[in-house]
């Protein structure tokens, strides 16, 4: 269970372009012995220095589950303080299955990825209706569930119900790529490597170290206990490993936001389009472009009954593009002459209500005594 979407530097270039793929029959892992050996050497150092995670005490299917939805695309340092906040307030599948998208988008705000939320909520809804309120064991049921792909299935497999499973996250393909010099690791190589009976723990022990010393860009050979086996290293392109496309400019988007809250102080929220970028999150009125704040009144039929005055301007980076967020503090009616989406609320409502990030960033400001 480590963070995801990590990526490696750029890879040497090669007859297709990359990194030349050695065949599998060239490559180390075809050798008992040096698999027997990486294995040892690795529970080894596993044993001294495992990760103290909270969402690996007190394990259940139903709490594995959370943390694997959770850790998709997060790094496994950020999402503890988010599980533990999110089983205590759903502590099993009845709980969340009972529970609003709302209610679930709420708990889950801040650790971003929203569609994650919705498909887990969705996952204990047919686990409820399914499967008696249980963590299905079954691989292909567990596999039918929302949201779980082939990842979150092995891992669920390996540390909920003790599977000699392969679960390959971005730590462990980039541990695999540089110990057996295999720029695209895939899942017959992982499972090759995988010590029988001690599936769970060698997962762990793969993630952890990838996470402590065989991290991106810039290995830590010189700490690392499998150096001298390492083809990657022998090969003088360990930190080349595993090969990645290219990645994609992040395009760049202004975006102009009203703060607007009305005469009793609550605030205009609007609830964004289900799926996409912040699917089904509130958020304060808002348009793309670097627009009059009248304009966007417009668009969202609300009555400004002030000039709305323009505050700091900040960017807000997401993965895949980045938001300069121009906003203005605006003063409005909550009932104009046309009707409207937004919704009046009021700040110690606030709580229960998901807000996107660049949102929350504004009402928190907004609500700080010296903003008064």
């Amino acid at each position: 269970m480590a963070g995801r979407g990590e990526r490696s530097a750029t890879p040497e270039a090669g007859a297709a372009g990359g990194v030349a793929q050695p065949a599998a029959s060239d490559r180390p892992d075809a050798s008992a012995a040096w698999r027997a050996e990486v294995q040892r050497r690795l529970l080894g150092w596993f044993q001294q220095h495992r990760r103290p995670l909270p969402f690996r005490s007190g394990r259940t299917p139903y709490r594995v589950l959370v943390a694997e939805f959770m850790l998709q695309q997060t790094r496994a340092e950020a999402v503890g303080p988010f599980f533990e906040r999110f089983v205590r307030r759903f502590p099993d599948v009845p709980a969340l299955a009972a529970a609003a998208d709302d209610e679930v988008l709420a708990v889950w705000q801040g650790l971003g990825y929203y569609r994650r939320a919705r498909l887990l909520r969705a996952a204990a809804a047919e686990m409820q209706a399914r499967h008696g309120g249980a963590v299905p064991s079954d691989p292909a049921a567990l596999r039918a569930l929302p949201g779980v792909g082939p990842y979150i299935a092995a891992a669920v497999g390996a540390f909920a119900f003790g599977r000699d499973e392969a679960a390959c996250d971005a730590n462990v393909r980039r541990v695999l790529a540089r110990l057996c010099d295999a720029p695209r690791p895939d899942a017959a190589l992982a499972a090759r490597l995988l010590p029988v009976g001690r599936g769970p723990e060698w997962n762990e022990a793969l993630m952890d170290f990838g996470s402590a010393v065989c991290i991106p860009r810039t290995p830590r050979c010189a700490a690392c206990p499998l150096s001298d086996v390492c083809a990657g290293r022998r090969a003088g392109r360990a930190a080349l490993l595993p090969e990645r496309p290219p990645r994609r400019p992040r395009p760049e988007v202004v975006v102009t936001v009203l703060v607007a809250r009305d005469a009793q102080g609550r605030f205009g929220l609007v609830r964004r389009p289900a799926t996409g970028l912040l699917g089904g999150l509130w958020e304060l009125p808002a348009a793309e472009g670097a627009l009059d704040p009248g304009e966007v009144a417009r668009r969202h039929a609300l009555r400004l009954t002030a000039a709305a005055v323009p505050l700091a301007a900040f960017r807000h980076v997401f993965t895949h593009r980045a938001w300069t967020v121009r906003p203005f503090a605006a003063s409005a009616a909550a009932d104009g002459p046309e009707p409207s989406a937004v919704r009046w609320v009021a700040a110690e409502a606030l709580a229960g209500v998901p807000l996107g990030g660049p949102s929350a960033r504004l009402v928190a400001g907004a609500l700080r005594p010296s903003a008064k």
